[in-house]
């Protein structure tokens, strides 16, 4: 079931129905089998493992909570991060095996269980938070069922923390108007990101990455930063989405993205995007290696380390290891290099160099992406060269562009406006302006209006339709 669909409207639709409809002492117990029969829809058979997760973590939380500090308590540790660790790594390495055996992908490509990859950081999360007496173990498997599988965060994220959460989540939920208003509006932004801006600029993306195009110059370059804006307005679209349904039962999920792109630093690039992941990473991989705290080598080490982490959590192929290693030398290359102390009043030249900043990082980005979106490395060295090859910006003006990749402008113009509209969404987020806030206030026929306006803008600029079948997440097959 993906969550841009119909059909996943409609699920939404009855589940929401159901939960308010009942008690409210109960209503948390609706989401557990509207969790399970989502699952289900998504991967079959295969949702035993995410209940073997939710297992590993309730008894493992349990053990870990009665027992006393010392050795074998954190050797009982070990071995719950390496039961949690043992279905993702067989299903990941499984699929490379197999592509590198018969040169396709096979059954483990297709058979890993849906979002995988983020209920078991979720539930390693969990038992480390346990064993750090950061909070408590819980004596009720429902309630660690729930955690484990609540249907909004399960595809991409993001990356539950259980202190956080449980605040929310099994708090009695009561109908709030604003919230439920507030949710079907991130839900309806997520839509427009994902269909209209996200879908339509893979259209060029997959012509000129697919590895029997021979695209050179201007097209490859184009391509590159076409699918930094692509994988953006992907990925925040179904964390939106995932926000969005999750608000509509009051129940808030923390914040994944914070206008990335306005980086200035690689550093700062990571503060921004996929937060949930690089909050994770440092917990529980960065700060237990000894972080910056035992000299300045082992803090880089420790870098790269993170990074190349990061890396094989996204893949296993050996690009998506080195995209790893690129980001963890872009933060050693940053750590080396003198440092500006910031100022209260900025100037117009502090100005112009953060702009440039922002240029630089987010070139760097734009770099690291195609390396990610490649299918090899041999496939992203081709691409490197073929970027070099022939420089032709000329086939801008022409229109030479999108005749030679068999797609219209107008085909793309709705992808602009629409990068155009998240970007001033940023912008005004940047400046601490909510807009949802602002539509609150006004007049009640104009704010149907403009929700009315939203639904057709999709409708009529979406990719979808007969013989179109809405491209998975980008970020759902990691």
């Amino acid at each position: 079931m993906l969550l841009v669909s119909a059909s996943y409207i409609l699920f939404l639709t009855v589940v929401c129905i159901i939960f308010y409809l009942c008690p409210v002492k109960y209503r948390k117990l609706c989401l557990i089998p509207a969790s399970l029969f989502f699952f289900v829809c998504g991967s079959g058979a295969l949702v035993i493992w995410l209940l073997y997760a939710a297992a590993v973590a309730f008894w493992g939380g349990k053990g870990l909570g009665s027992q006393q500090e010392g050795p074998g308590r954190k050797a009982f540790l070990v071995m719950l991060v390496v039961l949690l660790l043992l279905p993702l790594i067989g299903f990941k390495w499984g699929a490379l095996l197999e592509n590198r055996l018969s040169g396709t992908q096979g059954f483990f490509a297709f058979a890993a269980p849906m979002g995988i990859s983020f209920y078991t950081l979720a539930m390693i999360g969990y038992c480390v938070d346990i064993y750090r007496n950061e909070c408590c173990a819980e004596t009720n498997f429902w309630r660690v069922l729930l955690f484990c599988t609540f249907f909004p965060q399960i595809v991409q994220g993001p990356i539950a923390r259980y202190p956080v959460l449980k605040e929310t989540l099994y708090r009695e939920q009561k109908f709030d108007y604003t919230d439920f208003c507030h949710g079907c509006q991130l839900i309806l932004w997520g839509f427009f990101q994902k269909l209209v801006v996200a879908d339509r600029l893979a259209l060029l993306v997959d012509h000129v990455f697919a590895p029997e195009r021979e695209r050179t110059g201007f097209y490859v370059l184009i391509a590159c930063f076409a699918y930094s804006f692509q994988l953006y307005a992907d990925f925040l679209g179904c964390v939106n989405i995932a926000l969005g349904s999750a608000q509509l039962f009051g129940i808030r999920l923390e914040q994944n993205f914070r206008q990335p792109y306005f980086a200035s630093s690689i550093k700062d690039f990571w503060r921004r995007w996929h937060i949930s992941l690089s909050s994770w990473l440092r917990d529980y991989i960065y700060i237990p290696l000894g972080g910056n705290r035992k000299g300045i080598v082992r803090k880089r080490v420790n870098l790269m380390v993170v990074f190349a982490v990061s890396g094989l959590w996204h893949g296993v192929g050996f690009h998506y290891f080195l995209w790893g290693l690129l980001h963890g030398l872009y933060q050693v290359i940053e750590d080396i290099l003198p440092h500006s102390k910031a100022r209260e009043k900025k100037t117009r030249l502090d100005i112009l160099f953060y702009v440039f900043s922002c240029i630089l990082t987010f070139t760097a980005v734009t770099f690291g992406w195609a390396l990610f979106r490649a299918d090899s490395t041999a496939h992203f060295i081709h691409l490197m060269r073929n970027l070099f090859a022939e420089w032709n910006p000329y086939i801008i003006l022409d229109g030479g562009a999108f005749e030679l990749i068999g797609i219209t402008r107008t085909a793309l113009v709705p992808a602009v406006i629409g990068l155009v509209m998240m970007f001033a969404v940023d912008i005004m987020h940047a400046r601490q302006i909510r807009i949802r806030e602002c539509i609150d206030r006004l007049w009640m026929p104009v704010r149907w209006v403009i929700y009315i306006g939203g639904v057709l803008l999709v409708l009529f600029t979406g990719i979808y339709g007969p013989g179109y079948s809405a491209a998975q997440f980008i970020y759902g097959r990691f």
